[in-house]
């Protein structure tokens, strides 16, 4: 099953409503914790001020006795609290009526005053504070130093009760500010996603026939502008390919019509009135001819689309690269004859080319068709190599010269020249474009020059392609591609 992708505008919401989340989350925690701590001191503090009041209503006498003025009145007023007063033998001296048959007597005395949680006799939870003081002494100044103990006791309903209401309204207001934040930020989404849905909508308006036209940059925000000029520089990409295709279809079509042309002009002609057997010889021989030619583009044209298409490995196999290079001589050496021109293999005996052997035959192959067929008559043709300068192998004629502004479009389809370059006819105008193509398969590259001298050389490269000696019985010298 196919995974959905997720909403890009889900996953901002998700995730603005995840922080603030956290954030509120946090805050009420820390706003709790600080509203607990100041209610327990403060209930701490109403303990202590308790416990002071019952110490000040304890007398101690001149002679050492003690009494409790107005117990009874005081009784009244402490009737929601509870307490115990103990001498400092620790034996009961006051106690609340409200303890009934309880105690608040600590297990433990000590001079530290100390706080703990206690099981009241209503049955509520409360907080006993534990703690000695001094008494009222009965003639001002005058203190003896014995101190009593006191045990005062509240109930924490109140504060659990105002910590309850806290904690509901922290979870209330937390849950409020979310759902408005959280609808807020939909809101913002949907304006901030505003520009992303217009890009998108002009985007689904560019079919084949538009396009020329190119994304508006300027009103988009900083963050879809690089989005949107690349999305500008992938159209003139897509748009400089589809004009190729339709030249190389108009191309294709231009070149595929001549020799149709021709070879119906031969039958037109055979069938005009009755021939000899000499003469429809010679036009099936024509029309052969043509066919051939026309067979030849096709398989070119089909290997470059094989090539465009990286349809093809490259293999990696150590090839001889002069007796290759005299084998692909051999099938032009009569036409070579004919005008006059003389073929000179300069290359090392011993040469060993790691490569692809098929193609680079086809490379080339390509390249001394090409000297043959459009250098001068009586040429000189070189095939030379020279690693100082990455130059795998060379095919140099002597002239004439390439006209400068073809230098640079020379390997592209279909491309003819003046008259001037003594052509045959016969090429079909891809041979040199299927040649750039099998170098770029193979990690080299090709490039035509009018040297100084009036030469003309056509140079395979490949900058890392440097020959090393080989120690050993064979010794040939060896140069690595790809």
């Amino acid at each position: 099953m196919t995974k959905r992708p997720s909403s890009l505008r889900g996953r901002l919401i998700l995730a603005n409503a995840s922080l603030l989340t956290a954030c509120l989350l946090g805050f009420s925690l820390l706003l709790y914790a600080a509203f607990s701590r100041a209610l327990s001191r403060h209930f701490d503090e109403r303990l202590a001020a308790d416990s002071a009041t019952v110490a000040h209503m304890v007398e101690e006498t001149a002679d050492g006795a003690w009494e409790f003025e107005g117990l009874d009145e005081f009784q009244r007023m402490f009737d929601d609290g509870y307490f115990e007063v103990h001498l400092d033998d620790r034996t009961l001296f006051a106690r609340s009526y409200s303890l009934g048959d309880h105690a608040l007597r600590a297990d433990n005395w000590s001079s530290e005053a100390s706080i703990r949680p206690f099981l009241l006799p209503d049955g509520e939870h409360g907080r006993v504070l534990y703690t000695a003081l001094l008494p009222r002494p009965e003639q001002p100044g005058k203190l003896s130093g014995r101190r009593i103990w006191v045990s005062v006791a509240r109930s924490t309903a109140e504060l659990e009760a105002t910590l309850a209401m806290l904690r509901l309204f922290l979870w209330g207001l937390g849950a409020t500010a979310l759902a408005a934040a959280s609808a807020v930020c939909v809101w913002a989404m949907g304006r901030g996603l505003k520009p992303l849905t217009r890009l998108l909508n002009r985007v689904d308006l560019i079919d084949v026939r538009h396009l020329g036209d190119r994304l508006p940059v300027d009103d988009l925000p900083r963050e879809l502008q690089a989005v949107a000029c690349k999305l500008n520089e992938l159209l003139s990409r897509i748009e400089a390919s589809v004009s190729r295709e339709r030249e190389w279809n108009v191309a294709v079509s231009h070149e595929l019509r001549t020799p149709l042309a021709g070879l119906r002009a031969i039958l037109d002609v055979s069938v005009s009135r009755e021939r000899s057997s000499l003469e429809y010889h010679e036009a099936i021989h024509d029309a052969r001819h043509v066919v051939v030619q026309m067979n030849q583009m096709v398989d070119q044209l089909l290997l470059l689309a094989r090539l465009d298409a990286n349809a093809w490995e490259v293999a990696h196999e150590e090839v001889a690269l002069r007796a290759l290079v005299d084998s692909c001589s051999a099938p032009h050496l009569s036409k070579a004859r004919a005008r006059g021109l003389s073929i000179e293999n300069r290359l090392p005996d011993d040469l060993v080319l790691t490569s692809d052997y098929a193609k680079l035959r086809l490379v080339i192959g390509n390249l001394i068709s090409n000297a043959v067929d459009y250098c001068a008559e009586g040429a000189q043709i070189r095939i030379d190599c020279d690693f100082a300068r990455g130059v795998v192998l060379s095919v140099c004629n002597s002239g004439p010269p390439l006209p400068e502004h073809a230098l640079e479009h020379i390997f592209e389809p279909f491309v003819r020249l003046e008259s001037s370059r003594f052509g045959s006819g016969e090429h079909c105008g891809i041979g040199l474009t299927l040649v750039r193509a099998l170098c770029e398969v193979l990690g080299l590259t090709i490039g035509a020059e009018n040297r100084a001298d009036g030469w003309v050389a056509f140079s395979v490269r490949d900058a890392r392609a440097k020959p090393a000696r080989i120690a050993g019985a064979s010794g040939k010298w060896l140069a690595q591609t790809h």
